[in-house]
């Protein structure tokens, strides 16, 4: 599920899975996490962390977790 600001660029994706890559999405049960993207001021991608899901997260998200 990717959430985009008001701008229409991408913020946060959430995914379901470990993506087949268990080594660098080791979270939740069944590797479920969060990408976070930050944009400079010419929308150039500066940079994409990975992380666990909070648990805000997963209540809005748990038609597909």
């Amino acid at each position: 599920r990717t959430f985009y600001n008001q701008n229409g660029i991408k913020q946060k994706d959430i995914h379901t899975t470990n993506h087949g890559n268990p080594k660098t999405h080791h979270f939740g049960q069944y590797g479920e996490h969060a990408h976070d993207y930050e944009w400079d001021a010419k929308e150039n991608l500066k940079s994409k962390t990975i992380r666990e899901l909070t648990e805000q997260e997963r209540k809005e998200n748990g038609d597909i977790l």
